[in-house]
């Protein structure tokens, strides 16, 4: 009976659907949906198209704001690693540095102990020499050599230049000796002068006391050697 009462009702409204379908098919869709009690839209969407929210894509996300102070921090956090690495790298050699600035002064002073060595034994070889020059009576020259290997020695360890044209007494006067080593030297150039210049003859005394005079000024050296 009820399906027969529904079938009836279909019926009678039939011929009014063209009607509405006619004049604005929307419209009387609409019309029916009501007259059903049917719900055309979706609760809380006054006929607004319901559309689904989509994430959006990675490229079209809003690019990130750098933060100065997240850099000030960065550059702050790399100098402490540098000033440490230094401290650390100072900390660790601090035992070797004295060891290397000793060494350097005992090299130097190896260095400065062989020099007056060396120098010394020159002397000694050119007293031999003189000695024997004057076995042959070459009392002038034996003195001249005496000169001249006190002036090459003494120039060398003083580390000075002077020119060749400068007298013997103006070299003593622009060096820096002793006194003990310069008045030996003062002692063989005041008798090596009167004889190389001619003034007067070379004796053996004259040797000898230059020979003595140049004694001490290798003895003065070789103390300084020591």
């Amino acid at each position: 009976m009820p399906a027969v009462v529904g079938l009836a009702v279909l019926l009678a409204l039939a011929p009014a659907v063209p009607a509405f379908a006619a004049s604005d098919p929307q419209a009387a869709a609409q019309d029916i949906a009501r007259d059903l009690g049917l719900q055309p839209d979706l609760p809380g969407n006054k006929g607004e198209v319901v559309t689904p929210k989509t994430e959006p894509k990675q490229d079209e996300r809003a690019p990130r704001v750098w933060n100065p102070s997240l850099g000030t921090l960065l550059s702050i956090l790399l100098y402490a690693a540098i000033a440490a690495g230094i401290i650390f790298a100072i900390w660790t050699m601090r035992d070797r540095l004295p060891m290397l600035g000793r060494r350097k002064l005992v090299a130097r002073d190896e260095t400065e102990v062989s020099a007056q060595a060396a120098s010394v034994e020159r002397m000694v070889v050119a007293q031999i020499e003189a000695d024997d020059l004057a076995r042959q009576g070459r009392l002038a020259e034996a003195m001249h050599a005496l000169l001249l290997r006190s002036l090459i020695e003494v120039r060398k360890r003083l580390n000075v230049s002077f020119a060749d044209s400068l007298t013997s007494r103006e070299i003593l006067r622009a060096l820096s000796l002793p006194d003990r080593g310069k008045h030996a030297l003062a002692d063989i150039i005041g008798r090596v002068e009167p004889v190389y210049f001619g003034e007067s003859p070379a004796e053996e005394r004259d040797y000898a006391a230059c020979r003595q005079s140049y004694e001490v000024l290798t003895e003065a050296m070789q103390a300084r050697a020591a």
